[in-house]
């Protein structure tokens, strides 16, 4: 929702200023026409590209503000703090709550390992989603206890008021037209030879118009019909509109002010679509009325518009003429000084508005390089116990201590984004991504190696002799997963991207594993594949005058920024 509003009001605003520049230059059907690009962005909410010259490029720490205030409660602990609060209270009761399968699991782990049950249930828990292993009943508790701690958010509450105010819009607009319809119940026909639709005079109404929906109708007030040339006048005016489809266009105005009844820009839009719409009328009128009419046109255009403000006007779907008198003489000066379209002028609004559209339309791919991220990463400060790492990082920026040179090109953005890349065969860079650590020593070795170095492996039969003196025997010969990791391949990878050795980890690092002299090998079981990164995104490069390179990017599509830090170490990276 908060892109759409921010692409649409970008280009309402573009419209209304290229609408300014054009208006003497070019054919008014052609301003009244961009305006459907407006209302094509408003009432679809899908990007249908992505380019770098988006607007939600340049707008991107606008949209983050607004995500992180919509979602902060109006009072006390988010939601996620009281679950988590919740869930370790049930942990310290002793009581059972994973699923049997689970459960099993973590008491076999606690039995033949000797650590913690806290700790050996907060590991598990880090390695998948709580709501697929805990027991539904103790799920449901907890649930319970959010929703009565946690007070609503700001988002909640905005949602809350854009529905009553859409319900409340919506009820305005269906009385002003059937308001509007039961004034025309006493009009009396009037066919015109060769005019298929139906047309009717109404003393009700103070100018003519077209109404309906799917059986439109041509109206017409008492003084149309006494004079021959006024009501020729009027009934090609009115024609056009039918032609131009303008008793569509209004009921598609009309739901978008009761969509977006709180922008103004949409209300701006909305005011200047409906005078556009009049100006376009009358430029194709007086194009089937023929050069001779224009002074008797615009004559009988100043005795038929109402120069009496409508309440509620803009939501009334009648091609009705409610102008000021400010808006008459403009109307007037149209018609009577013809302006003089410059064919190089349509093609320049037409280059413009195509532009515009692109950037409107579009979705960002990358964010150009060179605009400032400070502010966007909060610093990382390690946890004491390896096992409580989070495989959702908050982030893990390294602040640099020298001041950064020219920014890379915007290539550089999709250079990293492929060195990234998960590829066919194991890419440590990769596997760094949805890691905390600010330091090499700090890596926990469980999760930065989340899936072994083959995936799935089936334990030898020494190697199952080995793990019995850590799980149970049901637990070994049932394992439904695997992961085997030899000494030497660890050994290699850490001294290549880390430039350490396993011997200068502390003994937190190996948390979770199990040392196999057999195969010289540490070794874990689960009962779930291990979560990796699904979807990740280079946002930034910033090269340092020290050659340090910092890599920003997301997870998963969410609005945290998180920071890899690379340092040139011959043809790769530490």
């Amino acid at each position: 929702m908060k892109e759409i509003l921010i692409t649409s009001s970008v280009l309402i605003l573009s419209v209304i200023i290229l609408r300014l520049l054009f208006r003497t230059k070019v054919s008014r059907r052609l301003i009244y026409g961009a305006w459907l690009l407006v209302a094509l962005r408003l009432l679809v909410p899908i990007q249908f590209c992505q380019l770098n010259i988006s607007i939600l490029n340049q707008t991107e720490p606008v949209t983050d503000a607004i995500t992180d205030i919509a979602q902060r409660p109006v009072s006390g602990p988010s939601r996620e703090e009281v679950y988590h609060n919740t869930l370790k209270d049930y942990i310290s009761q002793g009581q059972p709550i994973f699923i049997p399968e689970v459960q099993e699991q973590a008491e076999s782990q606690i039995q033949h390992s000797g650590r913690p049950a806290v700790d050996v249930y907060e590991e598990i828990l880090e390695s998948n989603k709580p709501e697929t292993i805990i027991l539904p009943e103790v799920n449901q508790q907890i649930e319970t206890v959010v929703e009565e701690t946690v007070s609503p958010t700001l988002g909640q509450i905005a949602l809350g008021i854009w529905i009553i105010g859409m319900v409340a819009m919506s009820a305005w607009f269906l009385g002003v037209n059937l308001s509007f319809r039961r004034s025309l119940r006493n009009a009396t026909e009037s066919p015109e030879p060769g005019c298929e639709t139906p047309i009717m005079v109404s003393a009700a109404i103070a100018s003519p118009c077209v109404f309906g929906l799917l059986r439109p109708v041509i109206y017409l007030a008492p003084n149309c019909v006494e004079n021959p040339q006024i009501r020729c006048h009027v009934l090609t005016h009115e024609q056009t509109h039918l032609r131009h489809g303008d008793h569509v266009w209004a009921w598609v105005r009309c739901v978008c002010l009761c969509i977006y009844w709180f922008n103004p820009f949409v209300w701006a839009a909305a005011s200047l679509s409906k005078r556009d719409c009049e100006l376009a009328c009358d430029e194709a009128a007086l194009k089937t009325l023929g050069e001779g009419e224009r002074l008797a046109y615009g004559k009988t255009l100043v005795d038929m518009v109402s120069s009496v403000p409508a309440p509620g006007q803009l939501l009334e779907t009648a091609t009705a003429m409610h102008e000021t008198k400010k808006q008459i003489k403009e109307r007037v000066k149209f018609i009577v000084k013809k302006p003089k379209v410059f064919l190089t002028a349509a093609i320049a609004l037409l280059l413009a508005l195509t532009i515009v559209t692109g950037c409107a339309f579009s979705g960002p791919i990358l964010r150009p390089a060179g605009i400032s991220t400070e502010g966007t990463t909060a610093p990382s400060t390690a946890p004491s116990d390896p096992a409580a790492v989070p495989t959702e990082p908050t982030t893990a920026p390294i602040e640099p201590t020298t001041a950064p040179t020219e920014p890379p090109a915007i290539d550089e953005v999709t250079k990293f984004q492929d060195l990234l890349s998960p590829g066919d065969d194991r890419n440590p860079y990769y596997f760094a991504l949805d890691r905390e650590f600010s330091d090499p020593t700090e890596l926990f070795l469980k999760s930065y190696f989340a899936d072994g170095f083959h995936g799935e492996y089936t334990p030898t039969e020494a190697e199952k002799d080995a793990l019995r003196q850590y799980y149970n025997e049901p637990y070994v010969s049932n394992a439904k997963y695997f992961y085997r990791l030899p000494t030497d391949k660890m050994e290699a990878e850490l001294q290549k991207y880390f430039g350490i050795s396993l011997s200068d980890l502390p003994d937190t690092a190996f948390s979770g594993l199990n040392y196999l002299e057999c195969s010289d090998s540490y070794c874990y079981i689960d009962t779930h594949p291990n979560r990796v990164v699904t979807d990740y995104a280079v946002q930034h490069v910033e090269h340092l005058s020290d050659g340090t390179i910092k890599v920003e990017y997301t997870i998963d599509k969410r609005v945290q920024k998180n920071v890899l830090t690379l340092k040139p170490n011959g043809e790769d990276y530490l």
